[in-house]
């Protein structure tokens, strides 16, 4: 039986990757592109129908901080 607050985890993580996405100026077509998956790949992510591995977050935090750094600049 999963553990109950692991699940409010990863919705957060879900919706994570959607503002991460806007933080990046990115749409999820675009995204797929980058990182060679099938659009539908990041969809599942997007809706909690699949968890995103761990690389594609760690990704697109990154990106993230690298466009707010060039706004900022």
């Amino acid at each position: 039986m999963r553990n109950p607050n692991e699940r409010g985890s990863q919705h957060a993580r879900f919706a994570n990757i959607a503002t991460l996405l806007k933080d990046c100026g990115l749409t999820s077509a675009e995204l797929a592109k980058r990182i060679q998956v099938y659009p539908s790949t990041v969809s599942g992510w997007m809706t909690g129908r699949h968890k995103p591995p761990g690389a594609v977050i760690a990704y697109l935090s990154l990106l993230a901080q690298i466009k707010a750094l060039e706004r900022a600049a």
